[in-house]
């Protein structure tokens, strides 16, 4: 493994991607029932135009200037390093232990 890239076919991000793609529609959807929810704490009530106005609303979920981004950047895969066997001192022969570089 050593100097080689970490194996495409192994996908760490699978089910948070599925994830992701939920909470887009589920945020809109909460920022609609919130903007609902203070509609009625209104001096008159909720009325159909305060209504119709929470649905006309845009709420941005990718772009964080605009509203909130909720879009995950995956960081890349780092290159992979070798093991290294070292002989533990002291021990009997042929005993060794697995050291990390690094």
């Amino acid at each position: 493994w050593s100097g080689k890239k970490f194996p495409k076919s192994i996908n760490c991000t699978k089910g948070v991607e599925a994830d992701e793609k939920q909470r887009h529609p589920e945020f809109k959807g909460l920022k609609r029932m919130d903007c609902i929810i203070k509609a009625f704490g209104g001096s008159g009530g909720i009325t159909m135009k305060d209504i119709l106005t929470c649905k006309a609303k845009t709420h941005f979920t990718n772009n964080s200037k605009l509203g909130v981004d909720l879009v995950i950047k995956y960081p890349g895969y780092p290159d992979l390093k070798a093991c290294v066997w070292v002989p533990v001192h002291g021990s009997r022969i042929g005993k060794s232990h697995l050291t990390f570089p690094g």
